[in-house]
């Protein structure tokens, strides 16, 4: 009677499965729509404004999803007035009042005013509205929950069918788990004695304004960053009322999260004193936790890339199965949805398969390759399912999922307009324009290259600018970016030139001692509560309870910043040239020498993949992005990791020398 479980399981998983892939297509799916208002419709607000109920525009099944607190800039309505766009959009609401022909389009609202004063219900002029309408949330929230509810069903069934191997794969697993127990103690003594020293003793570290937006509207960074943080610190700051509860709450995760994942790296070696060298080293190379302090994406990126270098590791140990394309998923997906550059990381566990089968002695054979089909199904597995997550995570918060590379690329821009010498700037603008591919492209290039402060500036520019009102800034930036990047000259290549010498080679110039990673943390949380945090009421409302509403708590960072211990380990963790190439040079040649020491494949494999890895990351950083500090943790992680392997196989292939050498003839034979 138990045997019809697998037909009911496989056609639950099915449905399920196909009900949320249509979930996902649904949420796609969108269309311009046009409406005029009818003077009846609009009613008058406060001052000079008045309001429009858009609820039920444009029509079943389609919504317009406005703007809201915790959701800024998601709506893309446009307003017209006789053909002639009004705006600028989303407009304060205070200067809507005094009227001038702004307009916000607030959750099923839009407050307007008209740029003459004049009442748009008897004036006689027809005001049309443009906007992008989205599939109604109930059609897509009902997929999602019959979709998830047959995964889940399948699941359970197929689960209480293999019960007992399942139970019998737990009852393995916890006996290796006990078996390797001093192992994984090892492994985590160094973290877990870091994580709780930083927790305990240790004050918050403040990112600037971007940790108080974390704590005030999460929703508003994404999809600048993916998902998962985001959804991480919208959990926390709703089920935790006070800000202290949340702060504690992050870091905790953030350090347990941290541990978790260097017991997992480390303990793919097998000896103890390989694997308390690679957790102490790898420890480091996270600047020993010091992000999990803070309310940063680089917390939980950093342990996402330890789960996928331990699954590397395991790949060179085991080869290719469940548990390690499992892992290698896992890391993958989480820095997927962490941040977006940790898509290249995806070229580690790529390059140790293709160089480990092309050095390989049966590199013609199906066995030598079978390996680099299951990573790139991995790497393919966890793309599609980051990007399904993606869009499922624009609908739930009914935002759109518009890509913001422009935003960031506005300093590639910045920068190259400000290398080209000041005679020639007027030229190489207009040869820049004159790539673009529209009138509105062209001139938000203009801005884009002239406007100050890149991040915030560029994008009010934009929007202030009449001639623009009818675009959207984020995409006009976004084709920008592009058009800069498909017309490089000798200007922006020789500032790739220098963000990339800065990425890999350090951002100070000079010498710089004590200039690393523990003083830049604690000079920026310092500078965070004298200077960012005071101007704003909402950051100092949000800040109650943490320290860092109290301008002498400043001192206490300077004071730490001044340690004679944290200059010692900013000489490990270095962002000034003069120390960072020499600890760069040694790495190289550390590595160097145990390729050297240590001729087999999958050695060298593993070494090579991890600096493929290091070059890849610092290329994607530098096209696109600013070079920030914090931005080369994972480059300190993998060069850590990488000193840290070769010193475990140098004192490897050291002891199987002295035990040979101590062995008759015979024995050294055999």
């Amino acid at each position: 009677m138990a045997r019809p479980a697998i037909p009911w399981a496989g056609s639950a998983l099915a449905l399920g499965v196909v009900l949320l892939f249509v979930a996902y297509g649904l949420g796609t799916l969108d269309r311009r729509v046009r409406f005029d208002l009818a003077p009846g419709e609009v009613e008058p607000a406060v001052g000079q404004s008045f309001v429009v109920q858009l609820k039920g525009r444009p029509g079943w099944p389609w919504v317009l999803p406005g703007d809201q607190a915790d959701r800024l800039a998601r709506s893309d309505l446009r307003l017209h007035e006789d053909g002639r766009p009004l705006g600028p959009p989303q407009a304060q609401h205070a200067d809507i009042r005094d009227g001038g022909g702004g307009f916000s389009h607030w959750q099923r609202s839009l407050l307007f005013s008209t740029p003459d004063h004049s009442d748009p219900r008897t004036n006689g002029r027809v005001y049309t509205v443009t906007a992008t309408a989205r599939l109604a949330p109930a059609i897509i929230d009902w997929t999602l929950a019959i979709g998830s509810g047959g995964v889940l069903l399948g699941l359970g069934l197929l689960a209480w069918r293999q019960r007992t191997c399942l139970l019998a794969a737990v009852r393995r697993r916890a006996a290796h788990l006990w078996r390797r127990r001093w192992d994984y103690a090892a492994a985590g003594a160094f973290p877990a004695a870091v994580g709780v020293f930083a927790w305990l003793a240790l004050p918050p570290i403040w990112n600037g304004s971007d940790s108080v937006i974390w704590l005030l509207w999460p929703w508003n960074l994404f999809p600048h960053h993916p998902i998962l943080y985001p959804t991480f610190m919208a959990f926390a700051t709703t089920w935790f009322a006070e800000s202290r509860a949340v702060l504690s709450f992050a870091t905790a995760v953030q350090h347990l999260a941290a541990i978790g994942a260097l017991i997992y790296l480390a303990s793919a070696f097998r000896a103890r004193r390989q694997i308390v060298i690679v957790s102490v080293l790898a420890c480091l190379g996270t600047a020993l936790q010091l992000y999990a302090q803070g309310l940063m994406t680089e917390a939980l990126d950093l342990s996402f890339l330890c789960i996928l270098l331990g699954a590397v590791l395991r790949l060179r140990r085991d080869g290719m199965n469940t548990a390690v394309g499992a892992a290698l998923f896992v890391g993958l997906l989480g820095g997927l949805l962490t941040r977006h550059a940790s898509i290249v990381f995806a070229a580690i566990p790529l390059a140790y398969v293709l160089i480990a089968a092309l050095w390989s002695e049966q590199r013609w054979s199906r066995s030598a390759w079978r390996p680099v089909g299951g990573v790139i199904a991995v790497v393919l597995l966890a793309l599609v399912t980051a990007k399904g997550l993606t869009g499922s995570a624009c609908h739930l918060i009914e935002n759109r999922c518009l890509s913001t590379i422009g935003r960031p690329g506005v300093y590639r821009i910045v920068d190259t307009y400000q290398l080209v010498p000041q005679e020639a700037r007027a030229a190489w603008l207009e040869r820049l324009a004159g790539a673009a591919p529209d009138v509105p492209t062209a001139q938000a290039l203009v801005l884009m290259a002239q406007t100050p402060n890149p991040w915030l500036g560029t994008r009010r520019a934009i929007a202030a600018e009449p001639d623009l009102w009818s675009s959207d800034p984020d995409v006009l930036m976004n084709t920008g970016f592009l058009v800069f990047a498909r017309s490089l000259d000798g200007d922006a290549l020789r500032q790739w030139g220098r963000e990339l010498n800065k990425a890999v080679f350090g951002p100070v110039a000079g010498v710089g001692f004590g200039n690393g990673q523990f003083e830049t943390l604690l000079r920026m949380s310092a500078d965070s509560i004298r200077v960012v945090f005071p101007p704003e009421a909402d950051a100092l409302r949000v800040l109650q309870g943490t320290g860092a509403e109290h301008p002498e708590s400043a001192t206490r960072y300077l004071n730490l910043a001044n340690l004679p211990a944290t200059r010692l380990l900013d000489l490990l963790l270095p962002l000034a040239q003069g120390i960072r190439v020499p600890l760069l040079l040694a790495a190289w040649l550390l590595a160097f020498t145990a390729l050297r020491a240590c001729r087999r494949a999958d050695f060298t494999a593993l070494l090579l993949s991890l600096w493929i890895g290091f070059a890849a990351y610092a290329l994607a950083l530098t096209l696109v992005t600013v070079v920030l500090p914090r931005y080369l943790a994972p480059l300190d992680l993998l060069l850590w990791l990488s000193n840290a392997i070769a010193i475990s196989a140098l004192i490897d292939q050291a002891r199987r020398r002295r035990r040979s050498g101590a062995l008759p003839r015979r024995g050294r034979e055999d």
